[in-house]
């Protein structure tokens, strides 16, 4: 009888058309993702110490990670993008990335693991492309520097606890993913936009990944929250616990 192994936190990252830039760039932009990858997981506690496998996938990086650092995996999302977009501000070639953080189980030894696959299959997902390159056609020149996507099981896990600090789950949008055989939901996050401008670039009349306009937002709606507040002026009372930022009427 075969053991489970044990849950990891998976964290993968892709260049953005690498191969679109000339090839002397090749080796500065493996260095600059190492040193931007290095900054960001350092922010948020992540050291080598912590990177249990690290594996090179020619365009980017694997690196499995133990499951407790789910929370702060995700936000090193935040810093990457932070690290990417002023590094982009000072030196050529650009650097933009794809993101995904996905959990499940993963053996100790070296190897293609389903939960690794499903990753991968996120990160190279048609869906998650081209959604990317509406909004970097769409947003200011050298805004748009990273896309996050995370699987539903490390969505699931990661808000229902305290464990992030910088992300919020109003910045993700539902995206389902079609790529091969791997056919399920996800949620993405470009840092800048909300879940509703995301919903809205999904909807592209024609296109293989077309989203229907009430799924989109059916699925935004999910991510609402509506808290009643009963009193008036500050001698209202709330019961229950509110995760994240109160907005009152403006944002």
């Amino acid at each position: 009888m075969s053991l489970v192994p044990e849950h990891r936190t998976l964290l993968g990252i892709d260049v953005v058309k690498s191969a679109n830039n000339p090839g002397y760039h090749a080796e500065e932009i493996g260095s600059a993702v190492t040193e931007l990858l290095t900054t960001a997981l350092s922010g948020v506690g992540i050291g080598n110490d912590d990177v249990l496998m690290r594996e090179w996938t020619g365009d980017g990086v694997l690196l499995t990670l133990p499951g407790p650092l789910l929370g702060a995996a995700m936000d090193s999302a935040q810093l990457l993008d932070m690290a990417a977009y002023r590094r982009n501000q000072r030196r050529k070639p650009e650097i933009r990335l794809r993101v995904a953080i996905h959990v499940g189980p993963v053996a100790d030894a070296p190897g293609y693991h389903p939960a690794k696959k499903t990753l991968n299959r996120m990160l190279d997902a048609t869906a998650v492309k081209n959604l990317f390159d509406r909004c970097v056609a769409g947003g200011p020149d050298g805004e748009v520097s990273t896309v996050l996507i995370v699987s539903e099981h490390a969505k699931t896990t990661a808000f229902d606890g305290d464990y992030l600090r910088l992300l919020r789950i109003g910045e993700f949008s539902p995206l389902p993913v079609r790529n091969k055989e791997h056919d399920a939901d996800t949620w993405v996050r470009v840092p800048g936009m909300d879940s509703r401008s995301i919903a809205d670039l999904l909807i592209e009349p024609g296109g293989a990944d077309t989203v229907r306009r009430g799924d989109a937002e059916e699925r935004a709606a999910r991510i609402s929250v509506t808290n009643v507040v009963h009193g008036g002026g500050n001698n209202g009372v709330q019961a229950g616990v509110i995760h994240g930022d109160v907005n009152l009427g403006n944002r």
